[in-house]
């Protein structure tokens, strides 16, 4: 995968890039493609051809970001230890799921 700017190489385990393909869906929707997403991460980072190459990209923060992310959608609470970046991309999904009726509003002043 390259980046479109720069036409260096991108990490296909981009925390960012997850939330962007999934801001827009439904609440189960995205919890069933962060769980497919940090299944395949965590197959690629052990005991196979090219693991070593995929935690070199990333793989292992990329599965404690989506562990995070999933606790954060499981239990609409803030997990312990997720970086001020990641947490404030947490938002987009929450204000689309608000937005569709699937969350109550009170779970975005977990934002403020």
């Amino acid at each position: 995968m390259l980046n479109k700017v720069t036409g260096m190489s991108v990490s296909p385990y981009d925390f960012g890039d997850f939330i962007e393909s999934v801001k827009d869906k439904d609440f189960l929707d995205i919890i069933e493609a962060a769980d497919r997403a940090c299944a395949a991460a965590e197959r690629a980072s052990y005991i196979v051809k090219g693991a070593r190459n995929a935690r070199a990209q990333g793989s292992t923060r990329y599965v404690a970001s989506l562990k995070a992310f999933l606790f954060f959608m499981r239990t609409q609470s803030k997990p312990i230890g997720v970086s001020v970046y990641s947490f404030s991309l947490y938002k987009k999904v929450a204000e689309n799921l608000v937005a569709k009726g699937q969350w109550l509003p009170a779970a975005l002043e977990l934002f403020d």
